[in-house]
């Protein structure tokens, strides 16, 4: 076969595999982040493109948008379960909201998100260094979002919570020495740390 016709039957390849039917859209809303210095979520975002590509049929096109504006846990429940405006939410789970939203049991983190490590003040790692038990915690207070399964969790063991109705105001309010620790996750303790470090805060 000559170059010329090689170059022919290709043309000629491409030309019919070329679709005859338009691109069916399928936009799919997420809960947007509170804010742009939120990294939180990045990760998540990805995994649900990904996943969306891997699952959409020959003919369609995925658009994966957030919601406008930032937007709390507690509200992003309601907004799923009473409206329109958004698809999919991730989230800690809770048996009320498996109640009023459908779980998809899946682990996005396989169990790592209940592996907590401290958010601290620098000024603080003394103090912490002296802490070996529950008793001990006890005695400080943590600092925790209002509407976060996790704050109920803190309670229900006794420890002293202080809330705030912003993720990002926490930062804020462990700087003025309003709470002592902010218990995160395995995978977002060293992230955030770094993130935040010029107000003084590091992992323990």
């Amino acid at each position: 076969m000559s170059l010329m016709k090689v170059i022919y039957y290709l043309m000629f390849v491409v030309f019919f595999t070329i679709p005859t039917v338009a691109a069916s859209v399928v936009n799919v809303t997420y809960a947007n982040l509170q804010d742009d210095k939120d990294l939180r979520n990045v990760y998540f975002i990805k995994l649900l493109q990904l996943a969306l590509d891997k699952s959409k049929a020959a003919n369609e096109e995925i658009r994966l948008n957030g919601n406008h504006g930032g937007i709390l846990q507690g509200r992003a429940v309601r907004l799923l379960k009473v409206s329109n405006q958004l698809d999919v939410l991730w989230t800690v789970t809770t048996i009320a909201r498996e109640q009023e939203i459908l779980p998809i049991r899946i682990p996005l983190l396989k169990g790592l998100l209940g592996y907590r490590f401290f958010i601290i003040r620098q000024a603080d790692k003394a103090k912490f260094k002296a802490v070996n038990g529950l008793m001990q915690l006890r005695k400080l207070t943590a600092g925790q979002g209002h509407d976060w399964p996790d704050t109920e969790i803190l309670r229900a063991n006794q420890l002293k919570v202080i809330t705030s109705a912003t993720y990002l105001g926490l930062f804020g309010m462990l700087k003025a020495k309003r709470f002592d620790y902010f218990p995160r996750s395995i995978n977002e303790a060293w992230m955030e740390a770094a993130q935040y470090k010029n107000q003084g805060v590091i992992p323990k």
